[in-house]
């Protein structure tokens, strides 16, 4: 009887714990999608924001010295 019980409570304890397993995998697989997610998202911010410095660099290029040292002295 007692091996019976010893038996039966190593197979419950055994149940449980692969039941967590298989929780914590779903759980760890949601947030490696939202970390994608976040991380898809920063990246196209940081394209944009890139873009956007290169066309600044560009435009301020192309005008004489006169009107960028007036855009640092208004600007800095």
């Amino acid at each position: 009887m007692k091996l019976a019980f010893l038996f039966l409570t190593f197979v419950i304890s055994i149940h449980s714990f692969t039941q967590s397993k298989k929780e914590q995998i779903v759980i760890l697989n949601s947030r490696l999608d939202s970390l994608n997610t976040a991380y898809v998202k920063d990246t196209i911010l940081l394209g944009k924001t890139i873009r956007k410095i290169d066309g600044d660099k560009n435009t301020i290029m192309g005008l004489p010295i006169k009107k960028i040292q007036e855009y640092l002295n208004n600007h800095i």
